[in-house]
């Protein structure tokens, strides 16, 4: 305990008279931190969501959090929600979906009772797995760092503590928990990662969870220093804040971390800018999309411009894993047995996730694009297809094409690609569905 009340004095995370509202999900995690919190005198509320995904046992999650709490004499707050329907009204995968549930009633329990901070139970070894996860999907210095202590309102006390450590004080207390049979499953990434990467790992190296945690802490206190310095770099050689010098910028041995500081403010993702990088020496009049701006390649800058209305169904916009626009696209992570079979509905596509280049983006299909089209070896042009198809004019108009880096892996309701397809060495799908409503 003494750990956990020094990791949040050094944070700074609470002061003595802060009322603390805790996410108590029922497992081991959560209940030692309402119980730590508690016991150190901090003036606790808890709050548990019923996301109705597992049935039976989701309801006695939900009785257990309502029990323990009584018993300890701490208020209780619960929410249950349809977490499938949400995720498919809002176009999210079900995970997102209950993460948004989550923090949004959090917010609203916050500024309603007039409580000072959210307590979420995440310790090293989740820590070690954010910052798995994040380099498998390529990431920089903000995924390097991870979960911080503290984000806003939410805080972190057990970030200090290992899995082992929550279970030593599980039992030296003798606290009731509950366990989610879904965390064995490991059909999600996350719990494959946990059972299935991070075990070899560890027998290499028995210390892995702390050296990633020591880790963490490096690269968060690196990006501070890499802000200040892409904010200096700035000041001197910026006169506006949307034209690059290109002589200037590249002169710099750190020329990539200070395109990616300036222009990530701008809402461009870490491909994106990769490819402008990549691209120099530039040709005058290059230009390089991501939602609602553009770099346009000028004599001797990088110019940074709105895009106007009418280009923007051109310019390619990421769609997963972050959703930057309503793109009438839903997006799910699915393991290959969750499927008895794949869909055949052509507003329905099935990708072989292991073969996509994230992030995915979405454009219009334009003049001269090609594709292999399901079940064809060779390639064919997007506007042969669809007059082989027989979408008229206006239809034509409309369609967009789902892209992993620059190939196509969907013409969106009408085919995927072939090299995205599935086979019998696939492991996990995403399964991307186009609503028209």
């Amino acid at each position: 305990m003494k750990k956990v009340a020094d990791f949040i004095d050094r944070h700074q995370l609470l002061g003595p008279s802060d009322k603390i509202l805790v996410g108590l999900s029922g497992g081991a995690d959560s209940v030692v931190l309402l119980h730590m919190l508690a016991e150190m005198g901090y003036a606790c509320e808890a709050a548990h969501v019923n996301f109705r995904l597992r049935d039976k046992d989701s309801d006695e999650d939900a009785l257990f959090c309502r029990n323990f709490c009584e018993e300890i004499h701490i208020p209780f707050y619960y929410l249950e929600e349809d977490t499938k329907a949400y995720a498919k009204q809002h176009k999210l995968s079900v995970e997102m979906a209950a993460r948004e549930i989550r923090y949004n009633w959090f917010n609203t329990l916050l500024e309603t009772y007039h409580l000072d901070a959210v307590a979420v139970a995440h310790h090293k070894n989740d820590q070690a797995e954010t910052i798995l996860m994040n380099l498998i999907r390529g990431t920089g210095i903000t995924g390097m760092r991870g979960m911080l202590p503290k984000n806003g309102k939410i805080i972190r006390p057990l970030l200090c503590m290992t899995r082992k450590e929550v279970e030593d004080y599980i039992t030296s207390n003798h606290l009731p928990f509950r366990t989610d049979k879904s965390n064995s499953d490991t059909s999600f990434r996350r719990n494959l990662i946990r059972h299935e990467i991070l075990p070899p790992i560890e027998k290499l190296n028995p210390a892995f969870t702390n050296s990633v945690d020591d880790l963490s802490l490096r690269f968060t206190e690196s990006a501070i220093i890499v802000e200040e310095y892409i904010r200096n770099w700035k000041e001197k050689n910026m006169v506006d804040p949307d034209r690059i010098p290109i002589e200037k910028l590249f002169q710099n041995p750190a020329s990539l971390t200070i395109l990616y500081g300036i222009l990530a403010d701008f809402g461009f993702n870490a491909a994106t800018i990769k490819e402008i990088y990549d691209a120099w020496p530039y040709h005058s009049g290059a230009r390089f999309y991501s939602g609602a701006y553009y770099v346009l390649a000028d004599r001797d800058y990088l110019l940074i411009e709105p895009v106007k209305q009418q280009e923007q169904e051109v310019g390619a916009r990421e769609v997963y894993p972050e959703n930057k626009l309503d793109s009438n696209l839903h997006f799910e992570e699915l393991s290959i047995n969750q499927l008895e079979s794949i869909p055949k509905e052509a507003h329905i596509a099935c990708l072989d996730l292991d073969k996509l280049k994230l992030p995915l983006r979405i454009r219009s299909w334009q003049q001269g694009d090609k594709f292999r089209p399901l079940g064809m070896k060779g390639y064919k042009k997007v506007s042969d297809f669809l007059i082989d198809n027989k979408i008229n004019l206006a239809e034509k108009e409309s369609v967009k094409v789902l892209l992993s880096a620059d190939d196509i892996a969907w013409v969106i309701g009408y085919r995927i690609d072939d090299r995205f397809k599935t086979s019998k060495n696939t492991r996990f799908i995403l399964w991307v569905e186009h609503t028209i409503e």
